[in-house]
Parts: C-alpha cells; sequence; structure tokens
C-alpha cells in the first residue's frame, strides 16, 4: 500500500463532504427548496475527481443525502467510482440568529482504481462540524461562506492471486467555501480543502454548483427572514 494510492483515495473522500450540508456548507437553505442536487469537482495535481449528489431537508433540522463521484489519473485509464451517503443536522442559536452550526457525517464505498488483475475497494468516513451564515449583498443575491473541521478514516484494500493486502490511514482537514446564492435557490462556491497531514495529500481545490427545489409554504430571503409566497 502505498502513500501515492492513500491519496488517491482521500481525494474522493475530501470532495464527497461538499454536499454535506446546507448554509453550514455554503450552499442556499433547505427551507428555500426542500430538495437539492448538486455538481462538485477538484483538480489537484494528477487527478481529477467529480460527481453529483442529492440531499432532502426535513423540518426538523435534519437532512440525509447521497452522492456519486468517479476518480480519474491523469495518463492512465485507472478510474474509480465511489457511492456515498451523508447525514447533518442544523442547529440555530437565539444569541446569533444567522449563524447556523452542523454536527456532520459521512459513510463512503469506493470500488476501485483496479490496474491490471488487482482489486481494490476503499470504505471511507468522516465525523465533524460546519458552521456557516448568510450575507445578504442584494435582493437576490447573498455570500454564504462557510467552514468545516471534520476528522476523516479510510480503509482500503487489494485482492491479487488469491491474496490481499489492506491499510488504513486518518486525519484531520478543513473545508472552506464561499457560496454564492442567486435567487434564493441556485449556488455557485468556489471550495478549498485543507489536510492537516500528509495522509490527507495536499491542499486541494474545487468547486460545487446546486439547486434546491420542492419549495413549502414558504421561503427564505437572502438576509435569512422566512416570507411567505404570494398565491
Amino acid at each position: 500500500m502505498t502513500r501515492k494510492f492513500l491519496i488517491v483515495t482521500a481525494l474522493v473522500a475530501g470532495v464527497a463532504a461538499t454536499a454535506e450540508a446546507q448554509i453550514c456548507a455554503g450552499t442556499a437553505p433547505f427551507t428555500a427548496g426542500k430538495m437539492r442536487v448538486g455538481a462538485s469537482a477538484e483538480f489537484p495535481e494528477g487527478f481529477k475527481t467529480y460527481g453529483g449528489d442529492f440531499a432532502w431537508g426535513l423540518q426538523s433540522g435534519a437532512y440525509v443525502g447521497a452522492s456519486l463521484h468517479r476518480l480519474t489519473i491523469d495518463d492512465t485509464d485507472l478510474n474509480a467510482l465511489r457511492f456515498g451517503g451523508n447525514a447533518g443536522y442544523e442547529m440555530r442559536f437565539e444569541s446569533m440568529p444567522k449563524l447556523r452550526l452542523c454536527p456532520v457525517a459521512s459513510f463512503g464505498y469506493m470500488n476501485g482504481p483496479d490496474a491490471g488483475t488487482a482489486n481494490t475497494t476503499i470504505m471511507d468516513y468522516s465525523l465533524g462540524a460546519a458552521v456557516g451564515t448568510v450575507l445578504p449583498a442584494s435582493d437576490n443575491v447573498a455570500i454564504v461562506p462557510s467552514a468545516t473541521l471534520a476528522w476523516t478514516g479510510e480503509r482500503a484494500e487489494i485482492e491479487q492471486g488469491g491474496g490481499s493486502i489492506s491499510g488504513s490511514e486518518s486525519w484531520m482537514q478543513a473545508r472552506l467555501s464561499a457560496g454564492i446564492v442567486f435567487n434564493r435557490a441556485i449556488t455557485i462556491a468556489p471550495v478549498v480543502t485543507i489536510p492537516f497531514s500528509d495522509e490527507g495529500g495536499d491542499t486541494r481545490f474545487g468547486f460545487a454548483a446546486s439547486y434546491n427545489f420542492g419549495r413549502s409554504g414558504g421561503v427564505v430571503q437572502q438576509g435569512g427572514k422566512k416570507g411567505n409566497r404570494r398565491r
């Protein structure tokens, strides 16, 4: 199990975290649309990761989501698919009404990258907390900065010729995002992921985009207040 191989798997674990939360992750809130579809990607040196996700927010503040991401290694035909799930809970504070705090968790299973007759599987997981807020820029535009701190781990196994080898790593990492929300539902956000140890690889840059839909009785204004829709 080489360090480079574990860094490849860490990239997928990191990019999948972009779908975990709402205001806490720099996106439009679920009160602007209880369902969300999104896409995200990162382009570190030598690799590419990209994929999509779907999330559902509940009135209680809890939310769940699922994702599918693909990893490719430059100048090779090696690739892998990751299936993931995530959940969280949004908390508000009367003393800081615009601030949102979310405990978050995710789990993923990746098949590949396979080389020759070697079959590779990877499981990853993360536990952490995210914080975010809404800064109105105009009636139809808001900035949603956020920061996430998470403990991330993974276990990889390679099977070949009747034998197998395995390895595991864990590390802390931060994720910073500044979502730009248009018309209370469309979000475009630059994202930077900063691992705090070599196991998580280098600092990575990427982007995420999402769209909220399925509105209920009210919507959240860009400043965070709920208003009634006209009938």
